[in-house]
């Protein structure tokens, strides 16, 4: 569970279109195929296992029933973060009825957000099929909404009762207007920073940043709206504060290698005492069986198995 994002919705997403087409993928890679390499057999096998359709099958409903419904509602155009608030507070609340009964989700007993449903893709209507491993399904999908509830908890907690944004004022709500209610926008940036760093590998990503940004907030089209005195002081304010800004990153930088280099030299700290530790207890197994007189080389043994063998030999004559 440590995707964040419309990225979390895909896990779910994907999972109901590979529990519907599960049967047509172990049917194209058997026909396909003269024979399977490791990762093919290893997707049939898996597919045609049941405890992993009961897993596909338990995310696909978490989809229909809550992710997609969510990110429906998170995408609508106006919504905020502190908006959503409502929507925070019935998240938990939906996840704990899943979790007290998972039998709701595989019934579409109880809906996540009041209003009409969602039009039925045909996915849906086969994931609420019974199946005589529903049993298994129930615990999957109990476990998945435990951990989604943990996680929404701590996302939404400022937002739920006693947190700080729970009724918050109009001031508060005009200041945040701007926030977003969801993370897609960062994403996409991203993924542009991704892509342009594919593109030209040995540019610097402090610069990459500064021009994707620059675009993507328009800068060029603002400054061109001000006057020449005010482009001026502008351009030279920007010069000024960027040096201070590289210092600022060649710092965080350095700050965030010595915290890497610190923990590497801990964890090799730890494996030292770690190995100290066994050696120690391996010292003390050795005197123990030295003072047993218990055989523990291989030359110890074998000189005992020659006297046994002599013994043996003298009893035959």
């Amino acid at each position: 569970m440590k995707l964040r994002g419309n990225r979390l919705n895909f896990l779910f997403y994907y999972a109901a279109g590979t529990y519907i087409l599960h049967k047509y993928l172990i049917i194209y890679l058997n026909s396909s195929k003269s024979s399977l390499n490791f990762i093919q057999d290893y997707i049939v096998r898996a597919l045609s296992n049941d405890k992993t359709l009961c897993i596909l099958r338990a995310l696909g409903l978490i989809c229909k029933n809550f992710t997609e419904p969510y990110w429906k509602k998170a995408g609508e155009e106006g919504k905020t973060a502190l908006g959503m608030g409502c929507i925070y507070n019935r998240v938990v609340e939906y996840l704990n009825f899943r979790i007290d009964d998972p039998q709701l989700i595989i019934e579409n007993g109880v809906k996540l957000l009041i209003g009409p449903d969602l039009p039925d893709d045909g996915i849906f209507s086969s994931l609420l099929k019974q199946s005589n491993s529903d049993s298994f399904t129930k615990d999957i999908i109990v476990k998945f909404c435990t951990e989604l509830k943990l996680k929404c908890v701590h996302l939404f907690k400022d937002c739920l009762p006693f947190g700080k944004y729970f009724n918050p004022t109009e001031e508060v709500l005009r200041t945040c207007q701007s926030c977003p209610s969801h993370n897609i926008s960062v994403e996409r940036l991203m993924a542009k920073l991704d892509n342009s760093l594919i593109n030209a590998p040995t540019y610097n990503t402090n610069s990459m940043e500064s021009v994707i940004m620059y675009k993507n907030d328009k800068a060029e089209e603002w400054l061109a709206k001000k006057t020449e005195s005010e482009s001026s002081i502008i351009i030279s304010k920007v010069r000024r504060q960027n040096s201070k800004f590289i210092t600022e990153i060649k710092s965080r930088k350095k700050d965030l290698f010595n915290k890497n280099l610190e923990t590497i030299r801990q964890r090799q700290v730890n494996v030292s005492n770690r190995q100290a530790k066994q050696n120690e207890e391996m010292k003390k197994a050795f005197n123990i069986f030295a003072t047993n007189e218990i055989w523990n080389t291989q030359i110890k043994l074998r000189e005992e198995l020659e006297k046994n063998d002599k013994k043996g030999q003298n009893c035959g004559t």
